[in-house]
């Protein structure tokens, strides 16, 4: 999935347990390359460049 500049986006967490907690970090996507890497820009004050598998849509309702 190819996410469009300006889209909030979080990590990928794979787990398998349902009770797992994590602290989303929410993002920005910036730039995406020719290789569909996505630049993101994080809440924390990181950027980095990431692949589809590793980030996915931000849904504010999971974190309510």
């Amino acid at each position: 999935m190819t996410h469009n500049i300006g889209a909030l986006v979080q990590y990928r967490y794979l787990h398998n347990s349902r009770t797992h907690t994590r602290d989303t970090d929410i993002g920005v996507v910036t730039e995406i390359d020719e290789f569909k890497e996505h630049r993101v820009v994080w809440t924390n004050g990181g950027i980095g460049w990431y692949s589809s598998a590793e980030i996915e849509p931000f849904n504010k309702q999971e974190t309510q």
